[in-house]
C-alpha cells in the first residue's frame, strides 16, 4: 500500500499547484497564494486532509490578513524581472556584471522567501511584523538548508522561465517542498551519521 500513499501525496500536490496557479496569477496575490500553499503542503505532509477548498479557505485568511504584503512583492518582482532582462541584454562587461549580481541578489531572495512563507504559514492570520520576526529565527537556525533549498529555487525558476510550461505544475510546489525541507527539524540519528 506503499504506492497507494505516494500516489495520494503526488495528487494532492498537483491540486495545491494548480490552485496555487490559479491564485497566483495577478501577480499582487502572489504572496498570499504561496503562504496559502506553504501551509496547506505542510498539513498535507502531517496527514491532514488538503484540497481546493481548505487551499482558498486558507488563500483567503492570508489576503484578509496582509493583502498590501502581495502588492509590493508584486512589485519587487516586476522591477526585478525587468532590471535583469535590462542588464541581460546590454552587450558590455559592466552590464554582465550588474546582471551577476542581481541574479545573485536574486539567490538570497529566494533563500529568505522561503524562510519567510514558513514562517508566515504558521502563523497564516497574524500581521508582517510577526512573520518577520519568526522568519529571522527560522532563517538563521537553518541557514544551511535554506541556502541549499534558495538556490534549488531559484534554479527551477530558471529552468521554468527557459520552459515555461513547467511553471504550471512546479512554480509553486518546487518552493513549497524545499521550503518544507529546510524547516524540518532532524532525527537524532540523521545527525549523529
Amino acid at each position: 500500500m506503499k504506492w497507494h500513499g505516494r500516489l495520494e501525496t503526488l495528487g494532492t500536490a498537483l491540486v495545491l499547484q494548480l490552485s496555487f496557479f490559479a491564485a497566483a496569477l495577478p501577480i499582487v496575490t502572489l504572496a498570499p497564494a504561496a503562504l496559502a500553499l506553504q501551509h496547506e503542503w505542510t498539513r498535507a505532509r502531517n496527514g491532514e486532509a488538503a484540497g481546493i477548498r481548505s487551499f482558498f479557505r486558507s488563500f483567503a485568511v492570508a489576503v484578509r490578513a496582509n493583502g498590501i504584503l502581495g502588492v509590493g512583492i508584486g512589485i519587487l518582482l516586476v522591477m526585478y524581472a525587468a532590471s535583469t532582462l535590462f542588464w541581460l541584454s546590454a552587450p558590455s562587461l559592466g552590464a554582465g556584471l550588474a546582471a551577476g549580481a542581481l541574479i545573485g541578489l536574486g539567490m538570497a531572495g529566494m533563500t529568505y522567501w522561503l524562510a519567510f512563507v514558513v514562517a508566515g504559514s504558521r502563523q497564516l492570520d497574524r500581521s508582517v511584523r510577526v512573520w518577520f520576526a519568526s522568519t529571522r529565527s527560522l532563517f538563521l537556525a537553518s541557514l544551511a538548508r535554506f541556502c541549499v533549498g534558495g538556490t534549488a529555487a531559484f534554479l527551477t525558476l530558471i529552468v521554468v522561465a527557459v520552459f515555461p510550461p513547467l511553471a504550471l505544475v512546479t512554480s509553486g510546489i518546487v518552493p513549497a517542498a524545499l521550503a518544507d525541507w529546510a524547516c524540518r527539524e532532524r532525527s537524532p540519528q540523521a545527525s549523529r551519521s
